[in-house]
């Protein structure tokens, strides 16, 4: 009960908070198999989580003063589950945040190259 509100607390605006990310950091040309690939992975994680945290809702042990029973595992492997995906969303929007900057780096510098060659021209009409 304790990890399923957990998660309802830490958890709940991720997703919106990763798409709205993405809609600035990617370029709009593979901005759609990034949003897909979120999807997939918090798809995986709210499927996976709950059906693994049935498979261990038998334990009753506790970690590091944090008690795990039966009450509050289901929720636990969810909050697990969710971070794995939003560490692999993060993982993901980096790489396209790293060939977003590659492919605007390259053209700022022939532009740059292509004013140098320009001629200097007077501007004394200005003073």
């Amino acid at each position: 009960m304790s990890g399923s509100f957990l998660m309802g607390i830490l958890g709940g605006g991720q997703q919106a908070v990763e798409l709205a990310y993405l809609s600035e950091a990617v370029e709009p040309s593979v901005k759609t198999e990034y949003v897909a690939t979120l999807g997939t992975v918090a798809v995986i994680g709210t499927v996976t989580g709950p059906s693994i945290g049935a498979l261990f809702s038998q334990i009753d042990t506790t970690i590091n003063g944090l008690p795990l029973n039966t009450n509050n595992i289901p929720g636990f492997m969810i909050l697990v589950a969710s971070s794995a995906a939003f560490v692999q969303a993060v993982n993901q929007v980096q790489l396209a945040c790293k060939q977003t900057l590659k492919s605007a780096i390259v053209p700022a510098r022939s532009i740059r190259k292509k004013q140098a060659l320009l001629p200097v021209t007077e501007t004394s009409h200005l003073t």
